[in-house]
């Protein structure tokens, strides 16, 4: 664990022998879940910054892990391709589901928790029943892996993205969950599709959000989807290589996009203009988050660093250095205070995310530019 106000480390959470690829907190934050290369998946108790009881059984490396809503399953995925589900409470292997022809990628829970769904390079994405484990249906018809999948806030809608090796494909897919159908194919994206994510529901969201699918693509542009009329509503254009990961803030307003160009962008939703370019990082963006309180954004790097940014100065708060290798993958613990990193070296960092130190800190390092701009000051550092 880093503490980010002083830079130091207070512990780092080691263990894995090769590199991990994803990092998932449990719904109350107190478990972190860790899946690598190494075939195996490891928990980690947050509160005691503990290990607990290694889950084994894969044949090849896991790529994802994922909690079920109620945080009492764990799914892993893994190249020996299959998913196994474990009981948190015993760390024992539930269930094994196989049928997957090749490689499975990415794993997402419904919002109830009834369904998971898998994706996989022999380019299908197939449903399971988590009550009986066994597979519900296989949705096919992309051409090339399928490389992410989301499922809508509500749970009804499935998104699906494809492409890498066959250049004809590069589309989202629709799925209708409850009848295993496919509802429309989004194309448009003249590469690879590497993300998709739905915008978030909540009470500060605008009417109408909760429809719209963001995809992030090798082709150097976000797209937004109005997903009433299947047709794209904006296409965000501005980086100079490829997207790599999108994320919307809580509120839906907002959307975030990390890049191969190094940078990292923010979009008005609404509009579809850019907001802002955040610039910094000196190798390719894998992975963008906000905190949960909508304040901060997390970045990390090929250059084996994460970054925190204030959302409302649109300035760096902080360089958490401490990665001998890229960093893949970054995520906020539930409550907002400990962000946890995953990297080619092996380990998972935790940092402890005190915002309210952060955005002070911020504020100090704007001191002069603020001290002949007092209504900037109102409206950036109030308590200041």
């Amino acid at each position: 664990m880093w503490n980010v106000t002083t830079g130091k480390e207070i512990s780092t959470l080691t263990g894995h022998q090769y590199t991990v690829f994803s990092v998932a907190f449990s719904p109350d934050g107190k478990t972190l879940a860790s899946a690598s290369a190494d075939k195996s998946i490891k928990l980690w108790d947050i509160p005691r910054n503990d290990k607990i009881p290694v889950l084994i059984g894969h044949q090849s490396a896991v790529n994802d892990a994922a909690f079920s809503p109620d945080g009492k399953t764990l799914a892993s995925a893994s190249d020996d391709k299959s998913i196994k589900l474990w009981n948190l409470a015993t760390g024992r292997e539930i269930s094994t589901l196989t049928g997957h022809k090749n490689w499975v990628f990415r794993i997402a829970f419904s919002p109830d928790g009834n369904t998971l769904a898998s994706t996989s390079t022999d380019k299908s994405i197939k449903l399971w029943n988590l009550a009986t484990g066994r597979e519900i249906s296989t949705l096919t018809g992309h051409k090339d892996q399928v490389l992410s999948v989301a499922f809508s806030p509500d749970g009804k809608t499935l998104a699906s993205a494809s492409g890498y090796l066959d250049k004809s494909d590069n589309s989202i897919k629709l799925w209708n969950v409850s009848k295993s159908r496919e509802i429309s194919t989004l194309t448009g994206h003249k590469y690879a599709v590497n993300s998709v994510a739905f915008s978030p529901v909540s009470e500060a969201s605008p009417k109408g959000f909760g429809k719209i699918l963001a995809s992030a693509s090798t082709d150097q542009s976000i797209k937004l989807w109005n997903l009433d009329t299947g047709k794209p509503t904006s296409t965000l254009i501005g980086h100079k290589s490829g997207v790599n990961s999108v994320a919307f803030s809580p509120d839906g307003k907002t959307l975030a996009s990390g890049s191969s160009d190094g940078t990292i962008k923010l979009w008005n939703v609404t509009t579809g203009k850019e907001l802002s370019t955040l610039t910094g990082h000196r190798g390719t963006i894998f992975s963008v988050a906000f905190s949960p309180d909508g304040k901060m954004i997390a970045s990390a790097s090929f250059d084996k660093n994460i970054k925190l940014w204030n959302i409302i100065t649109k300035q760096e708060i902080f360089t958490l250095t401490g990665h001998k290798s890229q960093v893949s993958s970054v995520a906020f613990r539930p409550d907002g205070k400990t962000l946890a990193s995953a990297s080619a070296d092996g380990t998972i960092k935790l940092w402890n995310v005190d915002l309210d130190s952060l955005l002070a800190r911020g504020c100090e390092w704007l001191n002069d530019y603020l001290a002949t701009r007092p209504e900037k000051r109102k409206e950036l550092c109030p308590d200041k």
